[in-house]
């Protein structure tokens, strides 16, 4: 199925943005601030005497695996997957599968709605809980990745994907993987897997993925992202843990974050909705093999 003009033009936008993002070395506010963080935090260390970091580093890989297990399947109830059907509400498009029939700058105008709605809902939930102490911020993990999770979720089923499939669960979790990190080395490498992963998905079923390598099964690769992000994320979580400056900073780090990862998210997806689009009517996976950079 060949692309609208304007879908060809939107496909050339992704692929430079995607080019400038692996390269781009991030150097934030937010960042700057998590650097400097030992500095404001170790008071706090002393005064409680506990390993703090590592309770953090604790929680948010728990949360994350959470989120990918029962949380993911608790945050679909707080949203509607056919919401873009339901809005388009034309005779030939009854269910997600049929968005591919959709030009896609219909789609991406659902898309900005979505996210700016979770984008403010992460702003309120980090103010809120960054206004307690220690205890508060570890509470606002789950809920703070359970909304990160939910603005992702989001995305994928306007773009005609299922994110209750296990296959998206697993390109959601490289997603999330590929949207925290930091270092340009350290992006084109999840790059490299998300390309080999999108192959995977086209090819074989979840059950051959997981016989390829056990370490692709959902709760595997979510244990390695939220190791990842559990370290780190920990220093600007105790940062929310430090009353008055936390509120300002949680609700700062949390827009800050879901932008970041709802612009990787959607950006990426529109990739992928376009690119199949493109090949319906042609096996362009037929002689690509299914290999992923360890």
């Amino acid at each position: 199925m060949d692309l609208s003009y304007k879908e060809k033009q939107k496909l050339k936008e992704i692929e430079s943005w995607e080019v400038e993002y692996v390269n781009k070395k991030e150097n934030t506010i937010i960042r700057k601030i998590g650097n400097k963080a030992n500095q404001v935090i170790k008071p706090l260390k002393d005064k409680i005497n506990i390993n703090i970091d590592s309770k953090v580093n604790e929680a948010i890989q728990t949360a994350i695996v959470g989120c990918m297990n029962l949380g993911q399947d608790v945050v679909k109830f707080t949203y509607d997957k056919e919401k873009a059907v339901k809005e388009l509400n034309r005779n030939d498009v009854r269910k997600i599968e049929d968005l591919y029939k959709v030009d896609i700058t219909e789609l991406e105008s659902i898309s900005k709605s979505i996210i700016m709605e979770n984008k403010l809902v992460g702003l309120a939930e980090g103010f809120a809980f960054g206004m307690g102490e220690l205890t508060m911020a570890l509470a606002d993990i789950p809920v703070f990745f359970g909304i990160t999770f939910r603005v992702m979720q989001q995305i994928a089923s306007i773009y005609g994907y299922d994110p209750e499939n296990d296959k998206e669960k697993l390109f959601m979790i490289k997603l999330l993987s590929f949207g925290s990190a930091l270092a340009p080395a350290g992006k084109a490498k999840v790059l490299s897997e998300l390309i080999a992963l999108k192959v995977g998905i086209k090819k074989y079923t979840f059950k051959q993925m997981q016989e390829m390598g056990g370490k692709y099964a959902v709760m595997m690769m979510a244990r390695e992202t939220a190791k990842n992000c559990g370290a780190r994320l920990t220093k600007n979580t105790l940062l929310k843990g430090i009353p008055i400056l936390g509120g300002a900073f949680g609700a700062t780090f949390n827009y800050g974050f879901i932008c970041k990862i709802a612009e990787v998210t959607d950006n990426m997806y529109k990739k992928r909705f376009l690119e199949d689009k493109l090949s319906r009517n042609t096996n362009v996976y037929e002689d690509i093999e299914f290999t992923i950079v360890d």
